[in-house]
């Protein structure tokens, strides 16, 4: 195993890569780690006497590069172990980790089985990208005045809870108490002086090089002020001029992470600027990336580019990010690490409930509210926050233990849900369902009088936030539109005997009663379907036919979709299959490849896109990553104009269609496209326009206009990467 070569060999079929995090497309500077698993029941085979011992395989990497180093090499060699971490100081561009598997001991001159795990280096500022789009398009974070509010309502919870059970440690509780304090406090600091005026708030993302985690950040710009050279804002420049201020209360607890940063100039464009720089040079976020947008409102008096980077710096704090910050992320939003503000509880996504308590009975009375959508804050959605829940539950609330439900979670699977909350008025319900399973840790942490009340309100949300994010929780808000409330009452005419036939009150009264038998929504409702009353013989009218509760469709099973059914993991000897709810990677047994994610607010990220090969006309860069072959050479099984199509019905038949596309043309696809853009482009065209009108051009857009999705809103040309990006939304 001492060549510098991974050499040929047959694809292992006891071996493969594993690649944590799990990530296809980093940033340079990322670190990920490579192991090499054993695939096969058991543990790895050990040599069998002889004179070695120990492991039957040895395992030795190598790293492959689309584009060759100075040298003109493109192939590193790595260690000879089980495992190898990268940090990825490569250029942008496509890479391919191999391992080569060897027994010990073997002659000279035997080849071996190789593994492979394909790899993408790219831009920062194009990761960032999709997660920029999806926080401006589908929703934004809570406003400062949201979580000042929110922070004052958790300092009450912590009163609630010490009235109802007496802290064990008093001095303690107090000190916790100050400290809430103390973050409210700091918040108010902040705002002080923006108070009254207007506040433009910027979207932005934090991309940590390391662990290329993106986190959201919590920014507003504001005007401070004018004045002249001799007044607030003196310079070297006669005048007047205008102060701004770019507030950052990311974490109003922790002073590496809150901060003001103001900027003057003649006018707006100057101050805003000189805020940017201010920000740039003294903020103190792990090393990264930043990616911002101008807001909308301010654009026309700055100007320049709309959507700008930064690099950041912050070593030294980058290991106490989590310990001490946590982050606010897109889902979820964690305040100085000391409790979870607002929990990422999702509302019930289908109509189970609200179906089953409509059976027979009348026109959709009840309605459900979805608070995240697509992992993005949406405030304005009717919702209950973790705080609420929390002071329900071990505050002075007034819920309760109510009935169980049986419910589908989004992947289809049954599970016993018992419900907490009240039933408010006579027409609504509200409260949350909590999987059977974990309703005994909720009791625990609720009644232990060990705790104080921050550390009893911190599990609890902390808890509430994991089984939100696992399914195991879900908001539920029943209320009947005022000019429906009479059918709340309303029996079915024709099927009173059915049990699958029920009340709208008859249930809500059920679901706040512990005694109640089982709610059981997992099947669809009965539909009463009958004509009106027959007329008198001697007149003759038509019969009408009424239908009352849509039946809700039986969930569809990332496996299950015809895509799944056209792609199957047994019938090809694939390199990679994964086919979920979200993403698609087809790689086949001679590394022809399909793969795209679908990322929040319905976009679609091509990533690679590989089906056939010609030694005359695919590009070379593509041409080192495949097998050598003198002729043409096709996938046998991955076919471009079935692979889009079903795609697309992939997701739409999980209830996700596809709203937006992105991607990056490379290899023959950026060739034809870089063509015809250098064409229009030396022809006099815009290079704005010529990027757009280029990407009609590449082998891959007819497939999306296909779906409807021709519309191309943003193209440019990255050269240096061999790169085309683009967007495509539409018509």
């Amino acid at each position: 195993m001492g060549d510098d070569t991974p050499g040929d060999g047959e694809e292992s079929t006891e071996y493969a890569i594993r690649r944590i995090p799990d990530l296809q497309t980093v940033s340079k500077g990322a670190k990920l780690r490579y192991v090499c698993e054993w695939q096969k029941a058991g543990k790895p085979p050990e040599v069998a006497g002889g004179t070695y011992w120990g492991s039957r395989d040895g395992i030795r990497w190598y790293l492959y590069s689309a584009k060759s180093d100075w040298l003109g090499r493109h192939v590193k060699q790595g260690p000879i172990q089980n495992d190898w971490t990268i940090t990825w100081d490569d250029d942008p561009g496509q890479y391919v980790v191999i391992a080569r598997i060897l027994q010990v001991g073997s002659p000279p001159g035997t080849v071996g089985t190789l593994c492979h795990r394909p790899q993408t280096v790219g831009d920062a500022g194009a990761i960032l990208s999709a997660p920029l789009d999806a926080l401006i398009n589908k929703g934004q974070g809570p406003s400062p005045d949201d979580a000042q509010r929110e922070i004052d309502r958790f300092r009450k919870l912590l009163g609630e809870v010490a009235q109802k059970t007496a802290p064990p440690d008093p001095a303690k509780h107090k000190e916790t108490v100050d400290r809430w304090d103390e973050i409210s406090g700091r918040l108010r600091g902040l705002l002080a002086p923006s108070a009254g005026k207007r506040r433009f708030r910027m979207r932005a993302v934090h991309l940590d090089t390391v662990t290329q985690q993106q986190h959201v950040l919590m920014l507003f710009l504001t005007e401070i002020g004018t004045g002249t050279v001799h007044g607030r804002f003196g310079g070297p420049g006669g005048g007047q001029r205008v102060g701004w201020s770019l507030v950052d209360w990311t974490d109003p607890g922790n002073p590496r992470f809150r901060g003001t940063y103001e900027g003057e100039g003649t006018n707006v464009l100057e101050a805003v600027n000189a805020c940017f720089t201010s920000w740039d040079l003294d903020n103190r976020y792990p090393a990264g990336h930043v990616s911002y947008e101008i807001p909308p409102e301010l654009y026309p008096m700055v100007g320049g580019n709309k959507r700008r980077q930064m690099d950041t710096s912050g070593k030294t704090i980058a290991d106490h990010v989590i310990e001490v910050l946590g982050w606010i992320a897109i889902g979820g939003l964690f305040v100085a690490g000391f409790c979870f503000i607002f929990v990422a509880v999702p509302m019930m996504t289908e109509a189970a409930v609200a179906a089953s308590m409509l059976a027979s009975t009348g026109a959709a009375t009840l309605s459900i509210g979805q608070r995240w959508r697509d992992g993005i804050f949406d405030w304005k959605a009717d919702a209950i926050d973790g705080i609420t829940i929390a002071s329900n539950i071990i505050g002075a609330g007034a819920w309760v233990r109510g009935a169980t439900v049986k419910a589908l979670t989004s992947s289809g699977k049954t599970v016993d849900y018992v419900f907490i909350g009240a039933r408010v008025g006579t027409d609504a319900a509200q409260g949350i369902l909590v999987a059977a399973t974990s309703i005994d840790e909720i009791d625990a942490i609720s009644k232990d009088p060990s705790l104080s009340p921050e550390e009893r309100s911190r599990r609890l949300l902390a808890l509430l936030a994991q089984l939100g994010a696992t399914g195991l929780l879900t908001a539920l808000s029943l209320r009947a539109a005022a000019k429906d409330a009479d059918a709340l009452k309303q029996k079915p005419d024709f099927l009173s005997g059915d049990p699958r036939a029920t009340v709208p009150d008859e249930t809500l009264a059920h679901l706040v009663d512990p005694h109640s038998p089982p709610i059981d929504t997992t099947k669809p409702p009965v539909a009463e379907g009958h004509t009106t009353k027959p007329p008198p013989e001697n007149e003759k009218k038509n019969h009408k036919t009424k239908a009352r509760t849509p039946i809700r469709p039986a969930p569809v099973q990332p496996n299950e979709t015809a895509f799944a059914r056209a792609y199957p993991s047994d019938g090809h000897p694939w390199i990679d299959h994964t086919i979920t709810g979200t993403r698609i990677s087809l790689i086949d047994k001679d590394n022809f490849q399909f793969i795209c994610q679908l990322e929040p607010g319905g976009v679609l990220h091509v990533e690679i896109i590989v089906t056939v090969i010609d030694p005359k006309t695919t590009s070379q860069h593509l041409l080192q990553q495949m097998p050598p072959t003198t002729v043409v050479k096709k996938s046998d099984v991955l076919k471009a104009k079935e692979l889009y199509p079903l795609a697309y019905k992939h997701f739409e038949q999980l209830g996700t269609p596809v709203q937006r596309v992105r991607g990056e043309f490379a290899w023959d696809n950026y060739d034809a496209t870089k063509k015809k853009y250098d064409e229009l482009v030396k022809a006099g065209g815009d290079p704005v326009e010529s990027a757009k009108e280029a990407v009609r051009s590449s082998k891959s857009y007819e497939h999306h206009a296909r779906q409807h999705l021709s519309k191309v809103t943003e193209a440019r040309d990255e050269e240096w990467q061999h790169l085309f990006y683009y967007w495509l939304d539409k018509e």
